[in-house]
Order: C-alpha cells, then structure tokens, then sequence
C-alpha cells in the first residue's frame, strides 16, 4: 500500500486534469508517478516533461536505453523491490 496515495483521474482538480491530459499524450498513460505526484501540480507540470526525456527513446535523451534498463535493475535491488 502506497504511503501517498495517488490522485486518480476522476478525483483530480482541473490543474491536475491538464497535466494527465498532456501525460497521456506524451507516454500513452499516467502512470502511479504521475498520479502521486500530481498532489503538486507545479512540480508536476514540469517534472513530467524531464522524465519523458529521461525514459523515453527518442525523447531527446543521449543515455543508451540498455543502461537506462541497468539503472532501474539497480535501483529496484536496492530498495528491494524482486518479484
């Protein structure tokens, strides 16, 4: 259970409700991160454009998707996230 609950869609104020749109335009979802962090929407609103870039390929980003993928391995084992 998530310790900040996320901000679903149909609970979202009109702020929130642009980002999702523009969300799902850029990546095709919101995604549980977007949700959270949608309790600041200033934040949001331009931290969403960093992580496209940062996850994305194509997105503009010069790190090779294969350390990307090594990155979130990583940073899974450390928080001890194995499924």
């Amino acid at each position: 259970m998530p310790r900040i609950h996320p901000i679903e869609p149909d609970d979202a104020d009109s702020r929130v409700k642009s980002v999702y749109e523009g969300a799902q335009k850029l990546t095709g979802s919101v995604s549980n991160l977007t949700k959270t962090l949608a309790h600041s929407p200033y934040v949001l609103r331009h931290l969403l454009p960093f992580l496209v870039v940062l996850q994305r390929a194509g997105g503009g980003t010069v790190l090779d998707n294969r350390y990307k993928e090594l990155a979130i391995l990583k940073t899974s084992m450390i928080n001890d996230c194995y499924g």
